[in-house]
């Protein structure tokens, strides 16, 4: 356990936003094979019911992956361009391009001020820290603005659009055969609330 640990340090010490990245990808994707098995191993739920919640399941699971994966690995990535460039640095590194005769390059797309301090043996410590603490804090605002604004309102929208499709395939069953959807009406709202018929 303890290697593990180790090599998992080693790997994202120096990059944690790409920590943050991997580790949230690997709890949506859990949680959402989670609700997947609890739908199915649900035995009180009719099979009719089973598909239409599963459907809609996987449907939030792919959504809440997608969000979280693109919008915050593009913050991540928009952080480390603005960063590597200059476009946002922090006014000690400033000084230390300006005293180096590398501020005529600041902005630049692809000036890269890492490799331009290490290429010339320059201390690169304080940029390293910024960038650090600049990409992280961009990972997390990308997952909180996915998790929490992007993706409920995907997910609402799909689920709304669903919504509406079954209860117009509903009402045509109804149509149809009036009895029958009223049992399974009745199955749903038993296994969906507890309700003991």
């Amino acid at each position: 356990m303890i290697k593990i640990l180790e090599l998992i340090a080693n790997s994202f010490k120096n990059n944690p936003s790409k920590m943050l990245l991997i580790t949230g990808t690997i709890g949506w994707v859990t949680s959402s094979c989670a609700q997947v098995v609890a739908i199915l191993a649900n035995k009180e739920i009719p099979n009719e019911q089973k598909s239409f919640l599963l459907s809609q399941e996987i449907s939030d699971a792919i959504v809440n992956i997608l969000a979280f994966v693109s919008i915050t690995q593009a913050f991540r990535v928009l952080s480390n361009k603005l960063v590597t460039t200059g476009k946002i640095i922090p006014k000690n590194v400033k000084n230390i391009l300006v005293e180096n005769n590398l501020a005529d390059n600041i902005g630049k797309f692809d000036f890269n001020i890492g490799e331009e301090l290490k290429s010339k043996g320059l201390n690169s410590s304080a940029f390293d820290t910024f960038k650090t603490f600049s990409t992280t804090s961009a990972a997390i605002a990308g997952s909180i603005f996915s998790s929490n604004i992007v993706a409920p309102y995907a997910r609402n929208k799909i689920a709304a659009d669903v919504q509406k499709k079954y209860k117009d395939l509903e009402k045509q069953m109804a149509s149809e055969n009036p009895v029958q959807t009223y049992q399974n009406n009745m199955l749903y709202h038993k296994s969906t609330f507890g309700l003991k018929i």
